[in-house]
């Protein structure tokens, strides 16, 4: 399948830029599929869950919003039959308040994300987590509210983290640092991995599909269509420190987890987001004297991250219904601990197929070991 896949072509583009994106679409396909129906996963993004100014938002806006309205008018005008984006299941969550008062003992800590706020009218911006959470709502809807005959849309919201590949910023970056600082080890969420949710978009796809019944008549229109839907792992939700552990227990590569209490931390992000702000009120402090944002991950730790940290459940019951039901028959192919074990698998083999000097002892027991976990043969 790689291998096919190695043969496809590829056109660069940059989504921000009508003309761009025009010019990859413009590109005649092989004459072999020229007219074949056309489908439009559309999953590109610009990922910053750190900044929620509104004096930010262009940041992200060009590429979320803006480029992703750029990608479905050009597909429609391309004579996409179909167009499914990726949006986030964070776009639900409402950021809580640590700030209490010395008399209250119960903050709102727990929060369930639906799809219920699809049906509302958009938020204000400070009900959004971030700005990359505002952004994926606008279009979202964006993408929705062009659905049509002859053009059916959707979106998959995925929930949430999302992982499965070395470069995810969950177990991946773990994996591939070796260190891993934390304050939320007690944390339980859902996660989904990579591969769900490209499983979720075939499957929607799939539910987008025109059905006919052999004669000249319009397909009906199914109810998922211009619709959104949560999609996650299937089973329950596991804490951060599963995740921790696994990565400790069963990579062949040294992992190390250090349990930082987060009040100190939460302090720290909230100057680190006054120093970026101040030097977007006054750009002449960059252009006078140098001074510059944060670079690296410590430009990650602002408030905003803390709000994406709290308990949360991720509910895609919609998506699980079938078609005739009015969802897409969303079945994931893992549960959670299987994929964190599958991925950390194929890094096993990844290192060991390098014949990686810096192992602390030989992977064939961790590779064989988490096969097995993978399996649920071992635990």
């Amino acid at each position: 399948m790689l291998e096919q896949a190695a043969g496809c072509d590829f056109v660069s583009a940059d989504i921000s830029s009508r003309p761009s994106v025009e010019a990859a679409f413009s590109k005649p396909w092989p004459a072999s599929v020229a007219e074949k129906p056309l489908t439009v996963f559309h999953t590109a993004a610009a990922v910053r869950p750190q900044e929620r100014s509104p004096l930010l938002y262009h940041r992200i806006s060009g590429v979320n919003r803006d480029g992703a309205v750029n990608v479905l008018e050009t597909a429609r005008a391309a004579g996409a039959d179909i167009f499914v984006a990726t949006s986030s299941a964070s776009v639900s969550l409402v950021p809580p308040k640590f700030w209490i008062w010395p008399w209250q003992s119960i903050a709102k800590y727990f929060q369930v994300f639906d799809e219920r706020d699809f049906d509302a009218p958009l938020r204000p911006h400070h009900l959004f987590f971030s700005n990359y959470a505002r952004s994926k709502a606008e279009a979202e809807r964006a993408v929705c509210a062009a659905n049509q005959p002859g053009f059916r849309t959707g979106t998959i919201r995925p929930g949430n983290p999302i992982y499965g590949q070395k470069t995810d910023p969950v177990l991946g970056i773990v994996l591939r640092m070796g260190a891993c600082v934390t304050w939320i080890p007690h944390i339980i969420q859902n996660f989904v991995n990579s591969r769900n949710v490209a499983l979720a978009h075939l499957q929607f796809e799939a539910a987008l599909a025109p059905q006919t019944a052999g004669d000249d008549s319009t397909p009906a229109m199914p109810r998922c269509a211009g619709r959104t839907f949560n999609v996650t792992d299937p089973g329950p939700p596991i804490a951060f420190a599963d995740v921790y552990n696994a990565a400790v227990q069963l990579s062949a590569t040294p992992v190390t987890v250090s349990y930082k209490h987060p009040l100190l931390l939460f302090i720290i992000a909230h100057v680190i987001e006054s120093w970026c702000l101040l030097l977007a009120h006054v750009p002449l402090l960059t252009k006078w004297f140098g001074w510059r944002e944060p670079k690296g991950d410590v430009h990650f730790l602002q408030p905003s991250v803390f709000s994406v940290s709290i308990h949360t459940v991720v509910d895609d019951s919609l998506a699980r219904k079938s078609v005739a039901e009015g969802g897409i028959g969303y079945s994931g192919g893992c549960n959670t601990i299987e994929g964190v074990c599958e991925e950390i698998l194929e890094w096993n083999r990844e290192h060991e197929a390098a014949g990686d000097a810096a192992m602390v002892e030989s992977s064939d027991g961790k590779v064989a070991k988490a096969a097995l976990v993978a399996m649920g043969v071992a635990a």
